[in-house]
């Protein structure tokens, strides 16, 4: 699943449903998707496969501000 599907699929479910990795998606959009100078991310990858992992740090690098993720 990818783009707009994938987004209506994961809006669809409840919190309790969630797998870890679809967790961790609705964590960091929600993070990056409110307004700051600076985000402080613990492990943005976790829970994500390696897919998942290389669009999660591109969508990060994009923000025009600073990131801090360990």
């Amino acid at each position: 699943m990818s783009g707009d599907s994938e987004r209506s699929y994961v809006g669809s479910l409840q919190v309790l449903n969630l797998s870890g990795g679809e967790l961790q998606r609705v964590a960091l959009t929600l993070c990056l998707g409110k307004p700051a100078d600076v985000y402080l991310i613990d492990e943005p990858s976790a829970y994500l496969d390696s897919e998942q992992r290389l669009h999660a740090a591109k969508v990060i690098k994009r923000s025009a501000v600073t990131v801090i993720a360990s």
